[in-house]
């Protein structure tokens, strides 16, 4: 297989799994605290990696070290407590359309740290589509507008951390290091991170009803799964074809994620949803110039039928 397609495939893989840990999350909040979910999960994925690639070095060198620090809390602590923090005030189908703008922020950032990714004039109208978008999202449940706005511009934001550690990922050396010890690297200063937040935060963790194997099952998938063979792909799938177009892939997890919500979380599907996520995707398409592909299909097609 081309490495082309298989970087495809990987990120199309890890894409579905991912879009499913929203509503195993929020099954978890109903027990666990953001960070409890959040320090379990990572540990169990970190200790999993090393059983796999055993070839961990505590110290690299002090820049790359530097760099490893960052991705940990970008794409690992901060994206993921965010997002878990956000579930708590939305519905998993909000927040799964409001993380599909990952791709749009991670074209932006690029354009200003990566040399190889030119600006164009299409990511402007395409964020103020996607954004558009996002605020109709945000007036679902009129009744606790507050509560609602926190939790969308929470997942917002988290959106924004994914990015960057999208587009910082391709700062790391390929030729140096293996891409199972660079999701290592960053699993353990995200684990860093969430220590730290822990000892300023947090009074007492528990994990006590883990002991209920609907839980305990959940658990056990967002660590061993989404976290420890997902991160791994995600590396692997972006080193193949690169961040932006491995971001691209975000655009499936809002359909994903909503259909998993309705059917295990019972969530209405709402106008506002249908409508504020067909900007949010419509938008990032003409980012990233898809829109021009499909209308160029669409008339392709068009002239066939009418010959």
């Amino acid at each position: 297989m081309k490495a082309d397609n298989k970087g495809h495939l990987v990120a199309f893989s890890t894409i579905f799994m991912w879009s499913l840990t929203f509503v195993s999350t929020k099954v978890l909040l109903e027990s666990l605290s953001p960070i409890e979910i959040l320090l379990f999960r990572f540990s169990l994925g970190f200790v999993a990696l090393l059983i796999v690639y055993p070839k961990f070095k505590i110290f690299t060198n002090t820049q790359d070290e530097l760099l490893f620090m960052i991705l940990g809390g970008s794409g690992v602590f901060l994206y993921f407590i965010l997002e878990n923090i956000a579930l708590q005030y939305t519905q998993a189908t909000n927040v799964g359309v409001i993380v599909s703008s990952a791709p749009i922020f991670t074209a932006i950032l690029a354009v200003f740290i990566l040399n190889d990714v030119k600006f164009h004039l299409r990511l402007v109208f395409g964020f103020m589509v996607a954004i558009s978008g996002v605020f109709i999202l945000m007036k679902e449940n009129a009744g606790s507008v507050a509560i609602n706005y926190s939790g969308d511009l929470i997942a917002l934001a988290g959106s924004l951390s994914f990015a960057v550690y999208s587009v910082l990922l391709q700062k790391v050396d390929s030729n140096r290091y293996h891409f199972i010890f660079v999701t290592q690297k960053t699993f353990i200063y995200g684990l860093f991170w969430m220590l730290l937040y822990v000892v300023i935060f947090e009074k007492s963790i528990d994990y006590s009803s883990l002991l209920e194997m609907r839980l305990l099952s959940n658990m056990l998938f967002l660590g061993l799964i989404a976290s420890g063979l997902c991160f791994v792909l995600w590396n692997y799938a972006i080193r193949l074809i690169g961040s932006v177009s491995t971001s691209n892939y975000i655009y499936l997890v809002p359909l994903i994620t909503a259909i998993s919500a309705i059917v295990v979380l019972d969530e209405q599907v709402t106008w506002n949803i249908i409508f504020g996520g067909t900007l949010v995707i419509f938008g990032l398409l003409l980012s990233q110039g898809k829109m021009s592909l499909i209308a160029k299909i669409a008339c392709l097609r068009a002239s066939k039928q009418s010959q």
